[in-house]
């Protein structure tokens, strides 16, 4: 997916061996023409480190649109504090726009998604970037009422008996 119809043929001439790939113009602030709840992992590197906190936060308010409950998306974003919009974030360091790990994290809670793990990276400053891996929560009777026996809310996403509980399951091939 990509705003540029040029990018989009130079992946598909580059991989062009694999027939399972499809591509797809978007409109550089949402997932559209993707359907609702038809994705289960969203993949950015190196892109969304340039948007602005308006893109950012549209983005992640369609990702949780278009993600399957329990789908996962790993975005590669800034870090880097510049609050000053008179600026153009080409001049900021590898150009990149401002954005904070705090603040990412409050537009996932927004888009109505949750940080499932980040991690702070190194480019020609300290933490410049940050690797977010955020989760489309799977529909939980128990959590929704909050009268589960085993957990409380605030500490059962990271239990293990919510992980072992949550782990997807094979199907039998009877099921439709």
């Amino acid at each position: 997916m990509d705003v540029f119809e040029s990018n989009l043929e130079i992946c598909a001439l580059r991989l062009r061996d694999h027939p399972n790939i499809a591509y797809q113009l978007c409109n550089g602030f949402d997932f559209q023409p993707q359907p609702d709840a038809s994705v289960t992992a969203i993949f950015c590197y190196d892109a969304i480190v340039h948007f602005s906190r308006d893109l950012v936060a549209s983005y992640l308010k369609d990702a949780r649109r278009v993600l399957k409950p329990g789908g996962m998306a790993l975005l590669h974003h800034s870090n880097y504090f510049w609050p000053d919009t008179t600026v153009h974030y080409g001049h900021n360091p590898r150009g990149r726009n401002h954005m904070t790990q705090a603040l990412f994290n409050e537009y996932v809670a927004d888009a109505g998604l949750e940080v499932v793990e980040q991690i702070l990276m190194d480019w020609e400053l300290p933490s410049l970037d940050c690797l977010s891996l955020s989760s489309a929560s799977r529909l939980d009777p128990f959590w929704l009422i909050g009268s589960h026996p085993k957990w409380t809310k605030g500490s059962r996403f990271g239990s293990s008996e919510h992980r072992e509980a949550t782990k997807p399951r094979a199907l039998s091939p009877n099921v439709f």
